[in-house]
């Protein structure tokens, strides 16, 4: 319950920059993606619950190409901005594990299940902890150690840190998107 009110206090306290960079970003993707804005998914939630989970289109459906300000709106993160409308709706906390496509919630492990027992988030500890480097086995380790460490002030410390870390992004390279999981990596 406190992380629902920290959710909500947050969005509420930033919800004119958060409106502001959602609006501006649209209105780009309107012109030069001018199709398909948003791109919805389902992904696995709380207590195993399907979610689907809404963010800017970043990658052309025809061709599986991205563009140089898709790329840019993936490095930044504002891709994931309307995700603050599943935070709203219930779906997503600030913090938590991310939300895994839903197909995999049938090839976890028991302890890999564990991730269910909290709300998915925004962010969350394995993706300050550069997610896209490490594998599957140790993100499920990290996101595990959260659910059963999780506090208000580790929260605010991923938070920040993942400010950090999208501010530090603009100007390096695109992040490649990880494998696959299979239940074996």
């Amino acid at each position: 319950m406190i992380k629902r009110i920290f959710d909500l206090i947050f969005i509420i306290s930033f919800s004119p920059l958060i409106l502001l960079l959602f609006f501006f970003t649209f209105l780009i993707c309107k012109v030069i993606n001018k199709k398909d804005i948003f791109f919805i998914q389902d992904r696995g939630g709380h207590e195993g619950k399907k979610i689907s989970v809404i963010k800017f289109r970043t990658m052309d459906a025809d061709t599986k190409k991205i563009s140089a300000f898709n790329s840019f709106l993936r490095k930044t993160r504002l891709d994931e901005i309307p995700q603050f409308l599943n935070i709203l709706k219930g779906d997503l906390s600030l913090v938590g594990p991310r939300p895994l496509h839903f197909e995999y919630k049938d090839i976890y492990t028991s302890d890999q299940k564990k991730r269910f027992n909290v709300k998915p988030g925004l962010t969350g500890l394995a993706q300050i902890q550069n997610s896209y480097e490490i594998s599957w086995s140790e993100q499920f380790k990290i996101d595990i150690w959260y659910v059963e460490n999780h506090n208000l002030l580790l929260d605010l410390k991923i938070i920040i840190k993942t400010l950090f870390i999208i501010i530090k992004s603009i100007g390096k390279k695109e992040i490649k998107d990880k494998n696959k999981f299979d239940g074996t990596n």
